[in-house]
């Protein structure tokens, strides 16, 4: 089975929780015969948009692809950026390409929200697995950035955009009407890419 392994980031360039989980899984998939492809994001800024493609050699022999998307777009891991119809039609491209038989999204920053129904309209079923708050908490970890205490607010206005705004880049050319537009767009489409997983 050919499965596409979607993150925010990779070893070695990025080595957290959700990047080592998604390494060791990809690892654990071709050592049981299957054909494990990552779609990485990067943190390193382009001049131009691009995905690069590089090879890890696995234990057992082999090598895993390991496709990153670079964006070109300034402060794309602002909750702001998370849709880039550019990621959607890059990704797309990849499944067309690579033809896998399921896509496997662990994180959609730095690349799109919109990983899941790209991988619906191309007719690739897809699952989701929560590494952390994301879905929920414009800031990630629902951790108020004004008391640094545990968040059980719902996602809303209020209280998560100033909450949001406390931490950079901050973004005075977002008026308040926007934001709100942009919370709602973001909730709308992290909502229908778990009800498509």
């Amino acid at each position: 089975m050919k499965v596409l392994l979607a993150a925010h980031g990779y070893p070695p360039e990025l080595v957290g929780g959700t990047e080592t989980a998604v390494q060791a899984l990809a690892h654990g998939l071709a050592r049981r015969g299957h054909e494990p492809l990552v779609v990485a994001g990067t943190l390193r800024h382009e001049q131009g948009f691009r995905v690069s493609e590089e090879r890890e050699t696995l234990s057992g022999g082999g090598a895993l692809r390991v496709l990153r998307i670079h964006r070109d777009d300034l402060y794309f891991d602002h909750w702001h950026k998370a849709a880039s119809g550019r990621v959607e039609r890059a990704f797309r491209e990849i499944l067309l390409r690579e033809r896998p038989d399921l896509v496997h999204v662990h994180h959609w920053i730095r690349l799109s929200r919109g990983l899941v129904a790209t991988a619906a309209r191309a007719r690739v079923p897809a699952l989701v697995t929560l590494h952390d708050l994301w879905t929920s908490c414009l800031v990630t970890f629902r951790v108020r950035t004004d008391t640094k205490r545990y968040c059980s607010a719902p996602l809303e206005p209020s209280p998560c955009l100033a909450c949001a705004s406390r931490l950079p880049p901050f973004t005075p050319w977002v008026d308040a009407a926007r934001a709100r537009v942009l919370l709602a767009e973001h909730k709308a489409d992290l909502a229908r890419e778990l009800a498509l997983a």
